[in-house]
């Protein structure tokens, strides 16, 4: 439709600095390309414009009757996984294109983008992953996801989320003036979740006075003040397993991992209270288990017994010997009485409160 000399000589204007930055030139160049729908996409990306906002930028130059226009969606998330290192305004040009498009198109689109992206990428960008667990986490369009897709998204979550905790463990670790023992309790527990860290879907961190003035707000997410009821200072970290809550005592009498079937009420009062306290969660009973001698291999046969699993590349533990075994009933029969007298602290506690309630 244009004269043969117009077409050729075209890139020799297109090239010419008074227009080469010229939006409208540069999809035309595109146009010609090999790989036309994907330096469309590249475009878009660099000038940060979903196809909505790229048609109403060249409604006046360019025929937005182009089939390529159309097909942009489709290129959108394959040139996204291309970008080795995207930066932070390139996740948001990402979000912003998936927002607009039709369920069916966004389905395919974060079907490849799971498969496809790096779990590093997902790791520098807490954005992307909470945009997909908000929108693909629960409901009908988790279904929808290919079984790979899903995998991958739980890998994402609970990467994200155990990257807080082990942040949180560092943080106390370098900023609290804590005894050798408590530092070493403190780092095998941060050694024995990085095992479970495709698995957590949520966490919640709460902090005593101390460690919150001690640490500021260096950790993001879902932190809350620790109430004081007169227990020992602690750090409490509370995942979401799926199925399951795990309440982790960092520190103080005690210190139990704790296991609460998630029901409506477990989880208004784990995740919706915005205040709570030690005494408030051992009130709440649960299954319970030490951190003694050999606590990790027990722990791991405790955790699998409840659907719990490590992750898939997690090496098998190592059977105790005799002598090992017998050390550690020594010292859970110190624990256990320690926990009986904390939860009759606890439900005390309770009752002298709703009694003065009443």
């Amino acid at each position: 439709m244009l004269a043969q000399s117009l077409a050729e000589s075209f890139d020799i204007f297109a090239n010419s600095d008074l227009v080469s930055h010229l939006l409208s030139v540069q999809i035309i160049r595109a146009l010609c390309s090999k790989q036309a729908g994907r330096e469309l996409a590249k475009i878009a990306c660099e000038h940060r414009l979903n196809r909505t906002e790229l048609l109403n930028n060249v409604r006046e130059d360019l025929p937005v009757w182009i089939p390529l226009f159309s097909k942009l969606t489709e290129d959108i998330t394959p040139y996204f996984t291309t970008i080795r290192s995207p930066n932070q305004q390139q996740v948001k040009w990402l979000l912003s294109c998936l927002d607009e498009m039709s369920e069916s198109q966004q389905i395919k689109a974060v079907n490849h983008l799971l498969i496809n992206v790096s779990n590093n990428i997902a790791t520098n960008h807490s954005l992307l992953v909470d945009w997909l667990r908000n929108n693909y986490r629960n409901g009908e369009k988790w279904y929808k996801l290919s079984d790979p897709a899903r995998q991958r998204l739980r890998e994402w979550i609970g990467g994200i989320n155990y990257g807080d905790f082990e942040k949180l463990v560092n943080l106390i670790l370098n900023r609290l003036d804590l005894q050798n023992f408590e530092s070493n309790r403190l780092c095998s527990r941060r050694d024995f979740w990085a095992n479970y860290s495709n698995r957590f879907e949520r966490l919640r961190i709460l902090l005593p006075t101390t460690s919150q003035i001690a640490i500021g707000y260096q950790i993001q997410g879902d932190v809350d003040l620790l109430e004081d009821d007169g227990s020992d200072p602690t750090e409490v970290c509370i995942f979401d397993f799926g199925e399951w809550f795990v309440v982790e005592f960092f520190r103080g009498r005690g210190g139990e991992t704790r296991l609460f079937p998630k029901n409506s009420r477990n989880q208004q009062i784990l995740f919706g209270e915005s205040t709570l306290s030690v005494k408030r969660i051992r009130c709440l009973g649960g299954d319970k288990h030490d951190h003694e001698f050999l606590w990790q291999v027990f722990s791991r046969i405790w955790l699998a017994n409840n659907g719990i699993l490590p992750n898939s590349d997690t090496q098998p533990s190592r059977n105790p010997t005799t002598s090992q075994l017998q050390d550690r009933e020594n010292k859970l029969e110190r624990w256990k009485g320690e926990i009986e007298y904390l939860e009759r602290e606890a439900r005390a506690a309770a009752n002298n409160k709703t009694a003065k309630i009443s």
